[in-house]
């Protein structure tokens, strides 16, 4: 299904869930707080163009851990010493 900028928030959480509760990773506390993932929906809408990208999209959100590698940081071109410069 493709998605719209005018699709409604509670049709978009509706229709997102059964992506959400088959894609997140396992360690993802289920069920979902349906007001928390309209949160984190509200955020990736412009960015999501299919229900099936939401999942990856949105998976950060939910995480409670983040596992970042030097190789990660690498392919950013930042690396965690580094400073941002104004």
């Amino acid at each position: 299904m493709g998605l719209s900028p005018q699709t409604k928030p509670g049709q978009f959480v509706h229709h997102a869930m059964p992506f959400l509760d088959r894609d997140l990773p396992e360690s993802v506390r289920r069920p979902l707080d349906e007001v928390y993932v309209g949160q984190v929906l509200s955020l990736i809408q412009e960015r999501a163009k299919t229900l099936a990208e939401i999942p990856h999209l949105a998976s950060f959100f939910f995480l409670d851990e983040l596992h970042m590698t030097q190789a990660y940081f690498q392919k950013a071109n930042w690396m965690p010493s580094q400073r941002r410069q104004r």
